[in-house]
């Protein structure tokens, strides 16, 4: 149910993404890599949105059907170091900062694949009124065993913050 929840995310924020390339700005790239059950890359459109009522920052990178979705857990603000990638089912039970995280793609015209955390690293560089860093992540497909690992990293990404409509 939580990864169903979190590839709900993922897709209402791809079509807010996809609303805003529409209006021409010129958005910072993700460089993403995948492999295990099935591999590939894409370079995506990216933004980090800070909440400071929720302390959560969401970094979204989508683009049409293919979408990483990286939810960052924060102890007060948003802040460099590393964040350990955990399972949605325990976010709420680990020690902060953490982070959850889901991916999608399609993998062919019938089928889209999705994904939600179960470990890895995200390492935040440095924060200000954009972001750089990276992420190693392992990820499994709900209800079985297929896991993939990502890497992606991102530079000059956008920090949007905003209080309403905060996750």
């Amino acid at each position: 149910m939580v990864a169903l929840v979190v590839l709900a995310a993922a897709a209402a924020a791809g079509w807010w993404g996809w609303t805003r390339l529409g209006s021409g700005e010129r958005r910072a790239m993700v460089r993403i890599e995948w492999s295990g059950s099935a591999s590939g890359s894409a370079r995506l459109p990216g933004e980090l949105a800070w909440c400071p009522i929720t302390r959560m920052a969401t970094l979204s990178a989508i683009s049409n059907d293919t979408g990483l979705l990286v939810a960052l857990h924060e102890r007060d603000s948003l802040a460099p170091g590393p964040h350990p990638v955990v399972s949605p089912a325990i976010q709420g039970a680990s020690p902060l900062p953490n982070a959850t995280a889901a991916f999608r793609w399609v993998l062919d015209t019938t089928r889209i694949e999705g994904y939600a955390s179960v470990s890895g690293m995200v390492d935040i560089d440095a924060v200000g009124a954009t972001a750089d860093g990276s992420m190693q992540l392992r990820l499994r497909k709900p209800s079985t065993l297929d896991t993939l690992l990502v890497r992606a990293d991102f530079r000059g990404l956008p920090i949007v913050t905003t209080a309403v409509g905060c996750p």
